[in-house]
């Protein structure tokens, strides 16, 4: 397992997403990720409706 943890506020949520994008787009498919699947945890407090669009 790759585990990924990210921290984002309001203003940084749309930078993580973008990350988690670029990751996901990038990896290495001759890889064997059902056994060592990534796992994004997003620690925040609070997100408002329009960070979540």
């Amino acid at each position: 397992m790759y585990p990924i943890v990210l921290n984002a506020d309001e203003n940084y949520i749309k930078y993580a997403s973008v990350l988690i994008t670029n990751i996901i787009h990038n990896i290495n498919l001759s890889a064997n990720f059902a056994k060592n699947p990534i796992h994004f945890h997003i620690l925040t407090n609070a997100l408002s409706a329009s960070a979540n669009t």
